[in-house]
């Protein structure tokens, strides 16, 4: 049988995507002081398209992708 670990990985996620965020800080150190045994992985989350109701009704202009 394979062995067991007690070794655990959390994925901590901001809810701010500016760069100064002081809750994308406190993760940062979080992840820094995590204990023996535990892995802290903070995801950066500012490539991805967040929802916002206001743009439902007045949607921005589209954002131009890079094609391979």
């Amino acid at each position: 049988m394979g062995e067991t670990t007690d070794e655990k990985k959390l994925t901590a996620i901001s809810g701010s995507l500016a760069k100064a965020s002081v809750n994308t800080a406190i993760l940062r150190t979080v992840a820094e002081r995590a204990p023996a045994g535990v892995e802290v992985v903070v995801l950066d989350i500012s490539d991805i398209p967040l929802y916002n109701e206001d743009f439902e009704t007045n949607p921005p202009a589209p954002i131009p992708m890079a094609h391979s």
